[in-house]
């Protein structure tokens, strides 16, 4: 686990968040997964096991770890590589996103590109506020 102070969230680029998702990501020939919280004033960056059949294919975080997660914490986004795609979003990728209405970060290794997204089920605008007023509490 890493943390950053939440201005780093919403620095150009995200930068430093960036680059720390690509270390991760790289160290595997598998999909990568994990989830962005934010924890007392600060945001983590928790790297989850891939409990996927076929993690080289896909992800999925344990239930059990998520659930923990999304009742104690603030869910920022969910991210995840990509070993063998691009960087776009697959279709299972943007439902899930769209299902569980949380932003979803993808990496591929393949690229070495990023993507962020944010589900039509949620109010973008709303969401970068909400993320501007955690950077000022």
């Amino acid at each position: 686990m890493t943390t950053f102070h939440l201005g780093d969230f919403l620095a150009v680029g995200f930068s430093r968040m960036k680059e720390y998702i690509e270390e991760i990501c790289e160290k595997s020939q598998e999909e990568v997964c994990g989830l962005i919280i934010k924890n007392k004033g600060k945001i983590d960056v928790i790297e989850c096991e891939n409990m996927s059949s076929s993690p080289k294919n896909s992800f999925e975080i344990n239930k059990k770890d998520f659930n923990k997660y999304f009742l104690n914490f603030k869910i920022l986004a969910i991210f995840h590589s990509h070993v063998n795609t691009d960087e776009n979003f697959s279709k299972k990728d943007l439902l899930m996103s769209n299902e569980i209405m949380i932003p979803f970060w993808v990496y591929s290794t393949k690229t070495k590109k990023h993507n962020f997204y944010i589900p039509h089920t949620v109010n973008k605008k709303l969401y970068q506020k909400q993320l501007h007023e955690m950077c000022s509490n």
